[in-house]
């Protein structure tokens, strides 16, 4: 069984995360995925995270230098609060907005 996969530096873009998004609802072994440098925009980002919704493996996801966009780093930071994912590698950019939303909404388990 696959547990982890890399995809990094594979510009797989929007479409390439749409498709692992559909997978990744399906799958239940995968508990690694790392997808840095992928050029990944703010649709394949947002499907990647309501794909999370639904995928109960994925424990790491790391997104490092793609295009993510604020409002799709919040769909991304609500489902990893929601479900309690345990690890999500993020860009500076997005640490600066995990901390708001920390200091918003006392979401704790990240700091």
């Amino acid at each position: 069984m696959l547990h982890t996969l890399y995809l990094n530096n594979n510009k797989i873009k929007n479409a390439g995360a749409k498709a692992i998004a559909e997978a990744l609802k399906y799958n239940k072994s995968l508990v690694h995925l790392e997808m840095n440098s992928s050029r990944i925009g703010e649709e394949g980002v947002i499907s990647i995270a309501l794909a999370l919704a639904i995928n109960t493996t994925l424990v790491t996801l790391k997104l490092r230098d793609n295009h993510i966009t604020e409002s799709s780093a919040f769909v991304l930071i609500f489902y990893f609060d929601t479900l309690s994912l345990s690890l999500f590698v993020l860009t500076p950019f997005i640490q600066i907005l995990l901390k708001q939303f920390v200091n918003c909404f006392g979401a704790t388990k990240y700091l």
